[in-house]
């Protein structure tokens, strides 16, 4: 169908065409398509086709291609321009970009900016933004937040958010909330959590429990019990 649309000059069909096989890993053929779609004008073709050259390592067609996209009005590429060189190094220009995002009502830069931030050292300006895109309902931003929050000792508010992102099905925020209360010792709590965690795949949280199962009954026959795992990364 898509083929027979793209033969009578259809140029969404042929993002559509693209975009399946890039899911089905037939990246050739995908970027293939993306490349007639750009030349035909199509300016989220240039936004996809930066995406998949990305995902290749082909880092320096896909700034292009973004700047491109940036260039022509595409709200979704300044988030993605800005990750690209924030992950380069370049924090000023990403920075400046994932603002330009966020005024554009993108809630995941603002998420990437709190990273940003913080790895910068800038720590309450980045819990500030970690809270807005949390409140607009981003779930690694919270666990973001509760992480931030561990790390600084802030452990009652880290324990919230951390429970805000668990009971909506979070499972980095499961593992990270079960470790903080094993440590306080509230074990029933925490492997009911790990169990949650594990049961969505996670492998750190099964073999937290396990580690938490064997330390109960290492404790029970009178041995040393181990501290429970620590807090993980940022996404």
């Amino acid at each position: 169908m898509y083929r027979r649309a793209i033969d009578a000059g259809d140029v969404d069909a042929l993002i559509s065409l693209a975009n399946m096989l890039a899911e089905d890993g037939r990246g050739e053929e995908a970027e293939a398509l993306y490349r007639r779609a750009v030349d035909a004008g199509h300016v989220r073709a240039l936004f996809n086709l930066a995406n998949l050259l990305a995902e290749d390592g082909r880092l320096e067609e896909a700034e292009a291609l973004y700047r491109r996209a940036v260039d022509a009005g595409d709200v979704y590429a300044l988030n993605n321009l800005a990750l690209l060189l924030a992950r380069a190094g370049q924090v000023e220009e990403a920075e400046a970009l994932y603002r330009r995002a966020i005024d554009a009502g993108q809630v995941e830069a603002l998420n990437n900016l709190a990273i940003l931030l913080a790895e910068d050292g800038r720590l309450e300006d980045a819990e500030a933004w970690y809270r807005r895109a949390a409140d607009a309902g981003h779930l690694d931003a919270s666990f973001n937040l509760a992480l931030l929050l561990a790390q600084g000792g802030r452990l009652e508010d880290a324990e919230t958010w951390y429970r805000r992102a668990a009971d909506a099905g979070h499972a980095n925020a499961l593992n990270n909330l079960a470790n903080m209360l094993a440590r306080r010792g509230r074990f029933q709590e925490a492997e009911a959590l790990y169990r949650r965690a594990a049961d969505t795949g996670d492998l750190i949280a099964l073999n937290n429990l396990a580690t938490l199962l064997a330390e109960h009954d290492k404790a029970e026959a009178g041995g040393h019990v181990a501290n429970p795992p620590g807090e993980g990364r940022f996404f």
